[in-house]
């Protein structure tokens, strides 16, 4: 009868939590009804007079050895049939591991029931793990849209199969930003979202031929936000993410550029801090001195030193503010995702979308893709 529920169920897009989980307590029951009704009753009162009638010194070794402290028959009895129907069970084709299984979906269900409210129930029904990343070469059919890629994503992917010079990236669809409650709430979800990132960053690597997290061969990523309805300029970017001191000394090593490897860095500490509030002007005087101090009138024609020398300075002023730069590449990544996301809710993007009259539901993709240069 639950089976039946349960299949029949999957068909209905409205389907509350509550139901679920009356159906998967329904088939946790048919199972101790099975074991109830086919293995326990069929053979307790057989082996209480069994037992009694062979004596313990005529049992197998096993329950022999089983039933030692045994102070009595009655304690007889009870070991030996409890260890009778145990092996019996166990020895029935599938039913231990059916048992297990189902016991396991309820206490998950338990689990979810206990973090998340009302509504955040019925988002989790609707969540699609399948959906929640696509790549820009190689991209899933049913996340190749508007909905799911934002206008940049989507477009991006277009490109690609024109046969343009895209570089290599994924996209984080609006099925993450639509059940982001969900990731914030229930640490299993959180987990495979960051397992199947992992997955897709090792997908770059190999398009790119260069390492995530590695120094003597850095891959650097931007992260973006891309909307079905653009917002220019009013959402988080982050550049350069994959960053930290001992990359970038790599990155100057294998490119024989230390100019180069410290604009990155610079660029990137900028545009993370500013992601967390700081305000532009604090890296333009930053930068106005430091030209002052050196006499030149642009950053190009700062030596490779004098270009570190700045990039630790905004390191420090950024640090100075109380400010964390995580330095793990795939810790920032995920931040970088979060700060995305939450830029949805920041308050010149509500107010253009406000004057410009779009629905707060659209949300956000984010666009992870491998910088370039020049």
């Amino acid at each position: 009868t639950h089976l039946s529920l349960l299949e029949k169920s999957l068909e209905i897009r409205r389907f509350a939590f509550s139901q679920y989980l009356d159906i998967v307590r329904g088939l946790s029951e048919g199972v101790k009804d099975i074991i109830r009704v086919y293995y326990i009753e069929p053979h307790q009162d057989n082996l209480s007079l069994v037992v009694r009638q062979l004596g313990r010194h005529n049992l197998l070794p096993k329950y022999q050895n089983a039933t030692k402290e045994a102070e009595n028959e009655t304690q007889l009895v009870h070991q030996i049939t409890e260890w009778f129907l145990r092996d019996l069970i166990a020895g029935t084709f599938g039913l231990q591991y059916l048992d297990n299984f189902i016991s396991r979906v309820y206490q998950v269900i338990g689990e979810q029931r206990e973090k998340l409210d009302h509504e955040d129930l019925d988002l989790l029904l609707s969540y699609n793990p399948d959906q929640i990343l696509c790549s820009i070469h190689n991209p899933k059919q049913e996340t190749k849209d508007l909905i799911h890629l934002g206008n940049k994503g989507f477009n991006l992917v277009l490109l690609a199969e024109e046969g343009m010079p895209v570089p290599p990236g994924m996209i984080v669809t609006t099925e993450v930003f639509r059940c982001y409650p969900i990731f914030q709430k229930l640490p299993s979800v959180y987990r495979e979202f960051k397992s199947q990132l992992r997955t897709a960053i090792e997908e770059i690597e190999q398009q790119t031929g260069r390492g995530f997290g590695d120094p003597s061969n850095p891959l650097l990523l931007s992260v973006r936000s891309g909307s079905a309805i653009s917002m220019p300029g009013m959402m988080t970017t982050i550049i350069n993410v994959g960053s930290n001191l001992e990359i970038i000394e790599g990155l100057a090593g294998k490119t024989g550029n230390t100019w180069f490897a410290w604009d990155n860095y610079r660029r990137f500490i900028q545009s993370w801090a500013m992601a967390f509030g700081m305000d532009r002007e604090v890296f333009t005087r930053l930068i106005n001195d430091h030209k002052k101090r050196y006499g030149v009138r642009e950053k190009r024609n700062f030596t490779g030193e004098q270009m570190k020398e700045l990039a630790l300075l905004y390191r420090k002023t950024t640090l100075d503010t109380g400010l964390k730069v995580a330095d793990d590449p795939f810790e920032q990544l995920l931040m970088a995702i979060k700060l995305v996301i939450a830029s949805w809710e920041s308050k010149k993007a509500k107010d253009y979308r406000e004057i410009a009259e779009v629905s707060d539901y659209w949300g956000t993709a984010v666009v992870l893709q491998t910088m370039a240069y020049g």
